[in-house]
């Protein structure tokens, strides 16, 4: 039946999908625990994504799929024994990071530029160099995303009403600073002191600053010195600008669709995938260390330790942003059961039948509506 826990269990999957992922991944970056650990406090305590881990709302499915599905074809790189020229193993491996992304996409078709260049990222980066097997691996990407797409949206995508996608950025500034805002919103008083408070909020808003300039400058340090990167650092920094491809790829399609077509560029959840990728990105750089570079040059070796620093101390300020009373995106709507049974008892009271409201508090009350009873209850929300 209808209930909190049933609307949620898409974000539920995806959930877990998303987490075990993000541990693989950490995992297979490098052997040392604590910078196994720290990425990956980044990738699930941040505030934000957090959100979507319960939120019944199709983009903490289509996080978890994406995520599920670099995962699975980025082991065939970062994981030697694994090995990348085995092709039966690698086409398995690709039909399910396929249906993977296909179901990413379903999930929120805002997903579909990075779904479509993660998928082009991946396939450039592990696909074989022979015709007959690349033709095999290319089947094996292709079918069956396009087959849950059929399937599953085909119906949706061919009756899509227009003026529908009006919720957007209009510019670049705006989409990644609505999402740097929406990570750093707001220290838990209830989780730390309000000296700690008063700290994080001063230090809060140049950590996404730090973290991302010290690791587009360590970045720049192992391209120039990767002539002397042993195979698995190679590996690392490979990964990581697979990673980056596939974001640069998607902004520019967005880009371009915006200046071409209006379509307004992507912003808070219908962004949200540059979280994740982005710091797995920074957690492949942090995690290089090669001896015959980081021993040898004291710059690699000082930006990548102040690199981890200012990554575990993002995390950290993470740790204390962490909430369960409301999400970021419909903080308005905290209060929105309690407001709910108000009305269920002017109705019952006062006979009162027609209640006004405006989105998105619209859909919550007509979901506590459904799910206490419907027919017997308020007559059914409409935005007005």
């Amino acid at each position: 039946g209808l209930s909190s826990l049933t609307v949620r269990l898409p974000a539920l999957l995806g959930a877990c999908i998303y987490i075990g992922s993000c541990f693989l991944l950490c995992r297979w970056l490098t052997t040392s625990w604590q910078l196994q650990t720290i990425p990956l406090i980044c990738l699930l305590w941040n505030p934000y994504l957090s959100d979507f881990y319960v939120a019944a709302r199709g983009y903490g499915l289509a996080l978890g799929c994406l995520v599920g599905a670099t995962a699975v074809v980025a082991r065939h790189r970062l994981l030697p024994s694994v090995g990348r020229y085995r092709t039966p193993d690698l086409a398995r491996s690709w039909a399910v990071a396929s249906a993977l992304l296909g179901l990413s996409f379903v999930a929120s078709f805002p997903f579909a530029f990075i779904n479509a260049t993660t998928w082009a990222a991946l396939l450039a980066w592990t696909a074989p160099t022979d015709r007959k097997h690349l033709v095999r691996i290319v089947a094996a990407s292709v079918l069956p995303a396009a087959t849950v797409i059929l399937t599953l949206a085909s119906w949706t995508l061919l009756h899509w009403p227009q003026g529908e996608l009006w919720d957007g950025a209009r510019s670049l500034r705006e989409t990644f600073g609505n999402l740097a805002q929406a990570s750093l919103f707001r220290p838990n008083p209830e989780i730390a002191n309000p000296l700690v408070v008063s700290l994080a909020e001063a230090v809060g808003p140049v950590l996404i600053p730090a973290v991302l300039g010290l690791a587009a400058l360590q970045l720049v340090l192992l391209v120039a010195y990767r002539k002397q990167l042993d195979e698995r650092a190679q590996r690392l920094l490979g990964f990581a600008l697979v990673l980056l491809g596939a974001i640069a790829g998607a902004v520019l399609l967005h880009w371009i669709a915006f200046q071409a077509f209006g379509m307004l560029l992507p912003r808070n959840r219908f962004s949200s995938y540059l979280i994740p990728l982005t710091t797995l990105a920074v957690g492949a750089v942090a995690a290089v260390t090669n001896p015959a570079v980081m021993g040898k040059a004291a710059v690699p070796r000082l930006g990548r330790v102040l690199l981890v620093g200012a990554l575990g101390t993002l995390g950290l300020y993470y740790s204390i942003c962490l909430r369960s009373s409301y999400f970021y995106e419909w903080f308005t709507d905290a209060d929105i059961k309690e407001v709910y049974w108000v009305l269920d008892w002017y109705h019952r009271r006062h006979n009162v039948t027609e209640v006004a409201s405006k989105m998105p508090a619209t859909d919550n009350l007509e979901f506590y509506r459904r799910a206490s009873g419907g027919s017997r209850a308020l007559a059914p929300f409409r935005a007005t």
